[in-house]
């Protein structure tokens, strides 16, 4: 074999090298992207579950009879006789 020959296998066989660490640097990176997604999607769906039961909560605070037990129980309110009520024009 000739040096050129020698110095193209070579070289060849360092392109392999590098090229095969490139790969499983790209695979690993590509491991860690795919757990990264999954725990996102399951963030995702934790936070949706979360705000379905905030909204239901919201919804059962801003009831009328749920209004009126907190003003009774919180602020000692109360509803008013008819002999209490007064009309005030402008």
């Amino acid at each position: 074999m000739n040096t050129r020959s020698v110095v193209t296998v070579l070289s060849l066989l360092a392109l392999i090298a590098v090229s095969s660490l490139r790969v499983a640097s790209d695979a690993h990176e590509l491991r860690l992207m795919n757990e990264r997604l999954h725990q996102l999607q399951e963030l995702r769906l934790a936070l949706e579950i979360q705000r379905g039961q905030l909204l239901i909560e919201r919804s059962s605070l801003v009831t009328p009879a749920r209004i009126e037990e907190r003003a009774v129980a919180e602020l000692g309110m109360r509803v008013p006789e008819v002999e209490e009520i007064q009309v005030i024009r402008p």
